[in-house]
């Protein structure tokens, strides 16, 4: 069954498939990451360069002209493949060579390559529209380079922590909590403990609490001091 692209859809390229994509494996599963945040369903547009029909699949690799073609792979009913192969082909939209296609599907990878599994296959005919996914995907990456990475369930747990020995800031309204105080904390200790990091725990937590500020959840309000403020409503992201 096909279905149209959702609203957490990223459009991506096939230098991004192919060398931007940090896979991550756990429990026997692939997930892949791009700039430290996970992508779970992508869209890319392109050429069909080329068309197989092994078992109940249709595979085609998409060209978007970025130097790498995506290797895109969907599933066939039975009763399709058991069709003769004019009528597979009709009955199973299996593209043609040169076709303009966008695909819709979640991040696979099979024997070292990587491939989407495809959920949503549309054939286009306007070449504009190829270039106005292109520049989608440009725009899309270079958003996600410029966040932050979003912190592991470890930093959170410290940010959380740190959040709940912060005090009223003398001479002022905003309630905060320095370096010095956080270290001393034997909560934060025992967080650092199994940090799992080879690095100092001096330096984990500074580095720490420097991506909580990235993240939004705390402020640098004084570097000399090593103060750490809490944001006011609204100015966290």
């Amino acid at each position: 069954m096909q279905h149209g692209p959702t609203a957490t859809t990223f459009p991506v390229l096939g230098v991004h498939v192919a060398t931007a994509l940090e896979p991550v494996r756990s429990a026997g599963t692939t997930a892949f990451k791009l700039c430290g945040h996970v992508l779970r369903d992508v869209q890319v547009t392109g050429v069909v360069t080329s068309v197989g029909t092994p078992g109940n699949m249709v595979t085609a690799h998409v060209d978007d002209g970025s130097g790498h073609a995506v290797l895109t792979v969907r599933w066939v009913t039975g009763e399709a493949r058991r069709l003769a192969d004019t009528a597979f082909r009709d009955a199973a939209c299996v593209p043609k060579l040169g076709d303009l296609v966008r695909v819709t599907g979640t991040l696979r990878e099979y024997r070292g390559e990587r491939q989407v599994s495809v959920t949503h296959w549309e054939t286009m005919t306007d070449p504009n529209e190829e270039c106005l996914d292109r520049l989608l995907a440009v725009q899309a990456y270079a958003h996600l380079a410029a966040l932050p990475p979003p912190l592991s369930a470890w930093a959170e747990r410290v940010g959380a922590r740190v959040t709940a020995l912060a005090r009223t800031v003398p001479g002022t309204s905003q309630r905060g909590v320095t370096y010095a105080q956080a270290w001393d904390d034997a909560g934060v200790r025992e967080l650092l403990a199994v940090a799992g990091s080879d690095d100092p725990p001096e330096f984990v937590l500074s580095d720490t609490l420097h991506a909580l500020v990235a993240a939004g959840y705390l402020a640098l309000a004084c570097p000399r001091r090593g103060l750490f403020v809490l944001p006011t409503a609204g100015a966290k992201r």
